[in-house]
């Protein structure tokens, strides 16, 4: 009984994923652009100011009216580079 449960979920996972990667793909071939909107070259300057005097990055996230997310990345790109 419960191999049969099994055996379900793992088809309708299997179809789960085929179908969001289709709507990917059609969404690809249409010119839709995925994923995050790129941050403005004058406001990366202004997160990499901000982190450079020791603000934090929520801080910085939220005085810039960005991203946490975006914010740290600046820090991240920063160390590489």
């Amino acid at each position: 009984m419960f191999q049969m449960m099994g055996v379900v979920a793992e088809f309708e996972r299997a179809m789960i994923v085929e179908r969001v990667k289709a709507g990917l793909s059609r969404a690809r071939s249409q010119g839709k652009r995925l994923g995050r909107r790129p941050v403005s070259q004058n406001v990366v300057e202004r997160i990499r100011e901000q982190l450079a005097t020791g603000a934090g990055i929520l801080k910085t996230a939220k005085a810039l009216a960005s991203e946490p997310n975006g914010a740290s990345g600046q820090t991240r790109d920063a160390a590489l580079a």
